[in-house]
């Protein structure tokens, strides 16, 4: 009985730190520590501009693949968004060249949308109570609140490339409690068209969900996906 209880309570959460990875941390870190960046760095407004816009794009590309059917929102594309967001934090600390910046935080876009559409479709299935729903968005609030947070409390001692390896560190965390939100292994084709378009109906038969790179996946499903 208590682990019928604890468990619905620690879904949302997971749901949570998994948006705070993608929205909060992934995109918005950028957000404060951007002055530190230009300070240090001597840039114009012109790069840090550049580089935020790329981000967006990337965001862009990562809903819009799942929209077209392209990438499946499940449990592989989820999982590697999570550790590929991670990294993306901590690259940004190696070089202040403006290619390699926009081009890691292209990627970091992209994986920020990836994961935002694998949570916020199975929002409405993992949520047992009527705050669950609640609290796993709040995850993009809380995750905002930390960056800002971050910049405030180490920005005093801290460089610009420090801050982004604290916030990158704090990726980790969260996507380790992250990563277990439940989302299948495989999704069918009409679920990933209701996602998009929810007026449709899933009448169909889901072992009609075959996928062209199913194989491909299955590989690496075996080290993401245990």
């Amino acid at each position: 009985m208590p682990d019928s209880i604890a468990r619905p309570s620690l879904t949302p959460v997971r749901g949570a730190l998994g948006l705070s990875v993608a929205m909060g941390l992934g995109r918005f870190f950028y957000t404060p520590a951007l002055p530190l960046m230009v300070a240090a760095l001597h840039w114009g407004s012109a790069p840090g501009a550049w580089i935020a816009t790329l981000n967006y794009v990337g965001y862009f590309v990562g809903t819009l693949v799942i929209a077209q059917g392209w990438v499946e929102p499940n449990r592989f594309v989820y999982r590697l968004s999570l550790i590929v967001s991670t990294l993306g934090l901590a690259a940004v600390a190696l070089t202040p060249n403006l290619i390699w910046q926009g081009g890691i935080r292209t990627i970091a876009g992209i994986a920020s949308g990836l994961i935002f559409v694998c949570v916020t479709q199975r929002i409405p299935a993992n949520s047992r109570k009527p705050r669950d729903g609640g609290i796993s968005y709040g995850g993009v609030g809380f995750g905002i609140l930390v960056s800002g947070a971050i910049v405030l409390a180490a920005g005093s001692f801290a460089d610009w490339r420090q801050l982004w390896l604290i916030c990158a560190a704090m990726s980790a965390i969260f996507s380790i409690i992250a990563w277990t939100w439940p989302i299948p292994t495989r999704v069918s084709q009409n679920i990933t068209a209701e996602a998009v378009d929810p007026t449709k109906t899933n009448t169909d038969d889901p072992a009609e969900a075959a996928t062209p790179f199913a194989a491909n996946r299955r590989r690496a499903m075996a080290i993401l996906s245990t």
